[in-house]
């Protein structure tokens, strides 16, 4: 690259390329204005960003679901079954709770599976705790309180709605049956 840059800057850079290449919509159209502002401010050359070298990259996940969310990412990003396939070498459990899966991709692909797997892992947090609220209002699995009866913000609002959808789609299993099947 033309000026000596950060590893940090490089970073930066590699992100919105990532971004701007394969974003959608605005997304896209805003990442490719940052990164126009980032090469001319460094004095980068848009060929010194095209790295179609493989490398192998180290993607550290916690249990079974996370795993699941990083493979599927990556199948989003290589798009190719048959590339990836060839991509994942193999896994890496160690004795705590992260593990790692080695995947062999280019240094962009490398940056856009990160963020993605960052995104989607957080957003499966947010609806788990979601579900998990749906589920005990549709299981009523609380007490006889009495109820909040201060205004709510659009956001909750908006949060008991999408509750609500979720809680629709529960089964409607209760204990009874199971109480009478014992005596």
């Amino acid at each position: 690259m033309s000026k000596e840059l950060t590893e940090k800057q490089k970073a930066l850079i590699k992100k919105v390329q990532a971004l701007a290449e394969r974003g959608v919509g605005g997304e896209k159209e805003t990442a490719e204005k940052k990164l126009n502002m980032l090469m001319k401010k460094y004095g980068i050359e848009s060929l010194e960003l095209d790295e179609d070298r493989l490398d192998d990259y180290d993607f550290k996940f916690s249990g079974s679901i996370e795993k699941k969310i990083l493979r599927q990412v990556i199948y989003k990003v290589l798009r190719d079954p048959e590339k990836v396939g060839k991509s994942i070498f193999y896994y890496r459990y160690g004795t705590g709770s992260k593990s790692t899966m080695i995947v062999n991709c280019t240094k962009a692909e490398e940056i856009e599976i990160r963020i993605q797997f960052d995104f989607y892992k957080d957003l499966w947090k947010e609806e788990q705790e979601l579900l998990l609220d749906a589920f005990i209002q549709h299981h009523r699995l609380f007490g006889n309180g009495t109820a909040d009866s201060r205004d709510l913000t659009p956001e909750e609002i908006e949060r008991i709605k999408r509750m609500f959808k979720m809680e629709a789609g529960l089964q409607d299993k209760t204990m009874t049956p199971m109480l009478e099947e014992k005596h």
